[in-house]
């Protein structure tokens, strides 16, 4: 995310949005440890990476297959909360050479 982000927002956001889908395990009959959770990972050049991570019965595969309604859902919140995944900027500068 970019290094603008209110990043605890972005964590519950993250966390709220996940744990909407069916098939990711939420609740409160689950312990803390199972719920959907959202933490920095790493500062890259351009912005803060974001670790989503989730429980669900079965494994991520074939009818389970979860990822893409997940980050389908995940795009639609942050454009909801106008929060903005940033990307790669360079900046150029040409010199004239001394005569």
């Amino acid at each position: 995310m970019a290094y603008s982000t209110d990043v605890e927002k972005l964590v519950e956001v993250l966390k709220e949005t996940v744990a909407k889908h069916p098939q990711v395990i939420s609740g409160p009959e689950y312990t803390e440890e199972e719920q959907p959770d959202a933490e920095i990972s790493g500062f890259g050049d351009s912005g803060i990476d974001i670790l989503v991570e989730y429980w669900m019965e079965g494994i991520d595969d074939g009818a389970n297959r979860v990822d893409a309604d997940l980050n389908m859902m995940i795009w639609k919140a942050l454009k909801e909360h106008e929060m903005q995944m940033p990307f790669p900027q360079r900046e150029v500068r040409i010199l004239n050479p001394s005569s």
